[in-house]
């Protein structure tokens, strides 16, 4: 009875994958960021809720299924963050300050198809604003 039981553990174990999130890696400028890729509803819903760091230098990409005025809060986020709204085209219509655990919502000044979110601060400190064009960003749907 042992031996089937092992030999079904392995199967199990050998079936299971270890999936990462899907990323990406964008450049803003020269400078580049890797990006966990959130697209799916539930995956833009949990964004970086219950997480208490961002690896410095990487971010996530919301890839939204519709362009509109896109909006984003804080809830049980613990770190603050930069969220830059993008247009279909890349260009970065604006680009807003979070603060951990806030619920103040923050919108797109346009009609947004992505928002990159990183620690807060990556932006300012590299020079990137509204206006500035972002590549490698998957097509908008």
């Amino acid at each position: 009875m042992r031996f089937p039981t092992l030999l079904l553990l392995g199967f199990l174990v050998a079936g299971c994958t270890w999936e990462k999130p899907p990323s990406e890696t964008l450049r803003f400028g020269q400078h580049a960021l890797p990006v966990e890729v959130a697209a799916s509803m539930a995956e833009r819903r949990r964004g970086l809720m219950g997480r208490s760091e961002l690896p410095e230098g990487q971010g996530m990409l919301f890839i939204f299924p519709t362009a509109g005025k896109k909006c984003m809060w804080m809830k049980n986020t613990e770190m603050p963050l930069s969220t830059a709204f993008i247009d279909a085209q890349g260009y970065i219509l604006n680009v807003d300050q979070m603060q951990a655990e806030s619920q103040d919502i923050h919108c797109s000044d346009g009609i947004a198809s992505y928002a990159v979110e990183v620690n807060q601060g990556w932006f300012e400190k590299r020079g990137v604003r509204a206006g500035d064009q972002v590549s490698g960003l998957p097509p908008a749907p």
